[in-house]
């Protein structure tokens, strides 16, 4: 069985991408990095180097595959159903993603996800004909896995006034509603993350993120499951906390204290929100825990540290090398702007809030 295809976009050796390429070996993964020694252009320019990078890959396997047919037809039977294990993929930040789990049993994590997700449509399916029916002749038509993001922000994962502020700004900035939809780890068949990405290259938009984003909740989704695109989009796409995890600091207090005093450096992960627990004391074969509120904890097999978050003390459990670098890969356009608004606030907000506060002296009166 072949390794599976982690794919990624990094132009230098920083940040988290050492511990990326440390654990994709460990774990048994197929690291393909593209653009490296070219000058970064941006989110919409990784997308569109990845997808060149898939398409290349696919021209290759065709033509692979038409040289050696005849060798293939002995073996045809094998092959389908190796390739139907197989071609499952990785598309993920460079900068800022770490791998937990073995790569066997993240595979198995989704295709038991995936057959999970095929028999929910296929049983919407049939009652569908029933409520209207409808009985179609001919065999039903092929459900493909899904391709799997996660929910950048979980409420559960969130103090109250960070969803009434942060959460809030980032879901209109994404043009999300109830859920953030992550692009900086998505997991699926290698024909749906092409066409992923081919879609957000058709939005025109700078923010990947951002597109994948508008393009579900304003084209794909399902109104009434809402965690997954309906029939009629251009691949089948489910949103599930189950394989990854996104970490940052989502307490507001301490979020603005680190933007301030560190504008430069990552952001620390919460300790009151999110911890990790290697697995046997060694990180050999082992992955992270994510412990959640409320007794609750689940371990995952990729962590994405979003924010520029700092993964340091998940990669010193797994003895995996920590941040090459204190410089931080170029923030998201939200970011950005959330710092600029903070500094605007402590430089000129809280002077003109103690000068308000301030009891009036009455000012000197002129003599008569």
């Amino acid at each position: 069985m072949k390794k599976m295809l982690v794919l990624t976009c990094a132009t230098e050796e920083r940040g988290y991408l050492p511990s990326l390429k440390e654990s994709a070996t460990r774990y048994g993964y197929d690291l393909r990095i593209v653009g490296e020694g070219e000058k970064w252009g941006g989110f919409a320019w990784a997308a569109e180097k990845m997808l060149l990078f898939l398409e290349t890959m696919e021209d290759d396997k065709d033509k692979e595959d038409k040289e050696d047919k005849e060798d293939k037809e002995d073996k045809e039977d094998k092959e389908d159903k190796e390739d139907k294990e197989d071609d499952i993929g990785l598309l993920v930040d460079g900068y800022d993603v770490v791998l937990t789990m073995d790569e066997k049993e993240l595979r198995d994590r989704y295709l038991r996800l995936a057959v999970k997700y095929v028999m929910e449509e296929e049983e919407e399916r049939r009652r569908e004909e029933t409520e209207h029916n409808q009985t179609k002749n001919g065999p039903p038509p092929r459900l493909l896995p899904p391709l799997v993001v996660s929910d950048e922000h979980p409420e559960e994962m969130c103090s109250l006034p960070y969803r009434w502020t942060v959460l809030k700004a980032g879901r209109w900035y994404m043009n999300g509603r109830e859920k953030i939809l992550n692009s900086g780890v998505m997991m699926g068949p290698i024909s749906s993350l092409k066409e992923c990405l081919l879609s957000i290259r058709k939005t025109n938009m700078e923010d990947d993120e951002r597109a994948l984003n508008t393009l579900f909740w304003t084209k794909w989704v399902d109104e009434k499951r809402r965690d997954r695109t309906r029939r009629e989009a251009p691949f089948p796409l489910l949103v599930s906390n189950d394989l990854f995890s996104c970490v940052c600091e989502r307490r507001v207090i301490p979020l603005l204290r680190e933007m301030w005093l560190r504008p430069d450096e990552p952001s620390l992960p919460s300790p009151l929100l999110v911890s990790f627990k290697d697995g046997d004391g060694r990180g050999e074969g082992k992955h992270p825990a994510v412990f959640l509120p409320r007794g609750k904890e689940r371990s995952v097999g990729v962590v994405h540290g979003i924010w520029s978050s700092n993964l340091d003390p998940l990669c010193r459990s797994l003895f995996l090398p920590t941040r090459s670098e204190r410089k931080k890969p170029c923030p998201p356009p939200l970011l950005s702007a959330g710092k600029k608004v903070v500094h605007l606030l402590l430089v000129f907000g809280l002077p003109s809030l103690l000068l308000l506060l301030l009891p009036s002296t009455g000012g000197i009166t002129p003599s008569t």
